[in-house]
């Protein structure tokens, strides 16, 4: 070659100067001449070194002020010598235009990344000299060699792309095509062993801090190498790709295994029409030599690469059996299901290399699998859905679950209850358990980054309840409910009872009377928790509220699906429950926690059911009363009690609260006289007496619940004589000594007045002089407040109250 060269640069410098009508005819036989498979590649690297000889010079005459970036990457079209030489290239056969591609990317990999700069007491350059070689680094600049190396891979991207090119090797048969394989495979490899050299050039000057300008011209160098390749691979047919991956994929080095899985990758997933069925056979072959990959990559020897290469390998190998799977598992099940199978081994073993990542893929391979192969994975369920769940409880007790592992988790359980949830029974409970306390800790984070993963939970709540049927997951709810409460995670029953929630919202109502027993059981189950922890400190009372009220939701939302015939004996034997003897009196707070969810849900329906609860309430009312218990029994008649219903005031003014908001529902929506004189009466005492109560005095929440309790009783009885008992009553809290019940009285008599409009005006006569002595009173606070209730008074009536006066 060395004695060649020479001679070839001579032509190379006068190949513009041949007519043109000879030019390309000349230079084919030329290299026919001397052989293109052997010296093709060499006279075009001679072309090229001219070219960036005569061209360079030009361009720094033309522009000396550019930067050197820019004059390296200035003009991405070719010039008229390298036009001229991909005149000469395509002439030749498929097989020397593609050994040619190789040969150029090799010697380009086997010139150095840089020319150190040379001392200036050097000696001048030998010019002179004749030169065997195509290009000498030791007569050329460090530009010039980029200059080089940026137009050669030019050529060789434009090469390939040339549309003759292309032609030329899609008009090849069979035979010829299949022989092509082994240049492919080279030249494939020769260009990733060269994007890997420049990755690793443009890491090393970002860690430098390289001027900017640097890795601009190498990151250039990365796409054109890339445009190389993706020429290449466009060249192939599937068949070909099918038998070069195939081949690839065992390559000593690391790197080219990478790229190759990858490009398989980008092919079975975006271009999916790319294989059809006639590259099924050669697709499948693919699998045995990536489930090798998998499992031996690790232990292989004589490869070249790092650990963290394996590690993607083996990810990258996951990612393509899950595309294949995709679209063989029609075609060849028994072979789809053999690699699942390779795959439980590799999940039993996943401790020979424990990594996080590498086994995340696993379980992201294994759902994927499983939701193609449908009712033909079955015998594989006891193999791996303990070990997932095993996983994911692991993963909770870290504290910090919100990982890539945790995620393929949830991932392959969408899968597996998309498409095996009747098959799952075995393990739903621990299932259910480990995912309840993931949702719990999500909602609890609130990152908007996990919203993924919790849209995902959501999707497996549906999928569950669509799929199975109430008698079936509704032992399984229970059970898991049991778990959660004895392992103290009270946190994770909201989203359990969401799940009871979605199950109810998708019931028919014909079907509860299938599991009238167990739901019942559940519910007081449930409901009892509050009797059984609020008087330890097991748990705060903030999360024993929290509990319940999940619980209470999931109720409503099943009474909302049933008629009144299969909801009463329901509600009843809840009812019943509360007024059973018991220990404890929190039933009573449950019961009417309950019962005011009820009655917001049901509305004027509920009053259906609201009978026997007044008396209930009256009782309660005066047992949560301060202003009753004992010497401050008031009159000392039939209301006065001993005690408070509760030792800890706070809990008589939580049970306060239900009770008041389930009487505040009744009377609100009551369309049916439900409140009739009799209960008018029963009530009026209990809920006026606790303007005086001592507990709510300064509870906001409550004092409103009070008035607009009053007030909405007058509006619910429209009798005007019942009006003046009420309006009496509420008048005379005004006088007691309490100037916070003066004010709390007041506020009342004016929520009724604005409740009752202008048929508040008959009461007024007997109203004024309460608030008269208000007027001067000596709490000044009380004498701003009645001038302002005045007001209203006077605005909901249209009288002018300033007449009374």
């Amino acid at each position: 070659m060395e004695q060649v060269v020479p001679i070839l640069k001579i032509f190379s410098d006068i190949i513009l100067d041949v007519p043109e009508h000879r030019r390309i005819l000349l230079y084919v036989k030329l290299l026919q001449t001397l052989g293109p498979a052997e010296y093709l590649w060499v006279f075009l690297g001679v072309l090229i070194e001219s070219d960036v000889m005569k061209g360079g010079q030009k361009a720094e005459r033309r522009n000396p002020a550019k930067s050197r970036a820019d004059a390296e990457l200035a003009g991405s079209e070719l010039s008229k010598r390298m036009e001229v030489a991909l005149l000469i290239a395509r002439e030749f056969e498929p097989t020397v235009i593609i050994q040619t591609c190789t040969y150029l990317v090799d010697y380009l990999r086997d010139l150095p990344m840089e020319i150190e700069k040379r001392k200036s007491d050097l000696g001048p350059m030998e010019l002179d000299v004749v030169d065997g070689s195509i290009f000498n680094v030791k007569t050329h600049t460090g530009r010039q060699l980029k200059h080089f190396k940026y137009s050669l891979v030019q050529f060789v991207g434009g090469l390939l792309s040339t549309v003759f090119v292309i032609n030329k090797i899609a008009q090849l048969n069979e035979e010829e095509t299949l022989g092509m394989k082994k240049y492919y495979q080279n030249l494939i490899v020769g260009i990733l062993t060269y994007v890997n050299a420049v990755s690793k050039m443009l890491d090393k000057l970002k860690e430098d801090g390289s001027d900017e300008k640097i890795p601009l011209y190498w990151r250039a160098m990365l796409n054109n190498c890339y445009d190389i390749l993706e020429s290449t691979i466009s060249l192939l047919s599937a068949d070909t790709l099918i038998i070069v991956v195939h081949g690839l994929l065992k390559h000593r080095f690391l790197m080219v295994r990478r790229k190759v899985i990858e490009l398989l990758n980008n092919k079975l997933q975006y271009k999916q029409d790319y294989f059809n069925d006639s590259h099924y056979p050669g697709l499948l072959k693919l699998f045995d030599p990536l489930v090798e990959l998998v499992q031996g990559l690790y232990e292989e020897q004589h490869v070249v690469g790092t650990a963290f290469e394996r590690m993607v390998i083996v990810q990258l190998s996951y990612i393509a059996v899950r595309h294949l799977s995709k679209i063989l598992t029609q075609y060849d099940t028994k072979k789809v299901q053999s690699v699942l199978a390779a795959l439980m081994e590799e999940l039993h073993g996943y401790k020979r290399n424990p990594n996080t990542q590498i086994l995340s893929s696993l379980i992201l391979c294994i759902g994927e699998l499983c939701s193609h192969l449908g009712p033909y994975s079955i015998n594989f369920l006891p193999r791996f859905m303990p070990m997932v769940s095993k996983f994911l409880h692991a993963q909770l007790q870290s504290g910090e679950p919100f990982d890539i592992l945790t995620s393929s988790i949830v991932l392959l359980t969408v899968k597996i209850v998309d498409t095996l949830a009747r098959f799952i029974s075995p393990y739903l409970r621990s299932m259910l358990v480990g995912l309840a306390r993931l949702y719990a800790m999500i909602e609890q984070k609130k990152d908007p980054r996990l919203g993924n993963m919790l849209s995902r939970l959501v999707l497996i709540w549906d999928s569950l309840t669509t799929t199975l049927t109430p008698r079936v997951l509704l032992p399984a709810i229970e059970e898991c409910y049991h778990t959660l409460i004895g392992e103290g995670e009270l946190s994770a029953i909201g989203p359990l009872m969401g799940l009871l929630s979605t199950m109810f919202g998708k019931m028919k109502s014909s079907s509860f009377d299938a599991i009238r027993s167990e739901v019942t059981e559940l519910f007081l189950t449930a409901l009892q928790f509050r009797c059984y922890n609020s008087a330890t400190d097991t748990y705060t009372l903030d999360a024993i509220d929290a509990a319940e009220a999940h619980v209470i939701k999931a109720f409503v939302v099943l009474i909302l699906k049933l008629s009144e015939s299969t909801f009463r004996p329901l509600f009843y034997q809840v009812f019943e429950w509360s007024i059973r003897e018991s220990s404890s009196n929190d039933r009573a707070i449950t019961f009417f926690n309950l019962c005011c969810h009820v009655a917001e849900a049901l509305k004027s329906l509920f009053v259906l059911f609201a009978s026997d609860l007044v008396a209930i309430a009256v009782k309660l009312l005066n047992a949560t009363n301060s202003a009753k218990v004992g010497e401050h029994g008031g009159d000392g008649g039939d209301d006065a009690v001993t005690e408070l219903h509760f030792e800890v005031e706070s809990k008589n003014v939580t049970l306060l609260r239900y009770v008041l908001k389930t009487l505040y529902s009744i009377v609100l929506y009551d369309n049916q006289n439900f409140i009739n004189a009799v209960r008018f009466d029963m009530l009026l005492g209990p809920v006026s007496d606790h303007l005086e109560n001592g507990l709510i005095v300064r509870v906001p929440e409550v004092r409103t619940l009070v008035i607009d309790c009053l007030a909405q009783m007058a509006v619910a009885v429209m009798d005007d004589s019942l009006w003046r008992q009420l309006n009496y009553q509420v008048l005379m809290k005004t006088r007691n000594n309490d100037a916070q019940v003066r004010l709390f009285a007041l506020e009342a008599c004016t929520e009724i007045a604005r409740k009752l409009g202008e048929s508040y005006a008959p009461l007024l006569p007997e109203t004024i002089p309460f608030l008269a002595e208000l007027m001067e009173d000596d709490n000044e606070d009380v004498e701003k407040a009645v001038h302002h209730s005045c007001r209203e008074i006077g605005r909901a009536t249209g009288e002018d109250l300033q007449k009374y006066f």
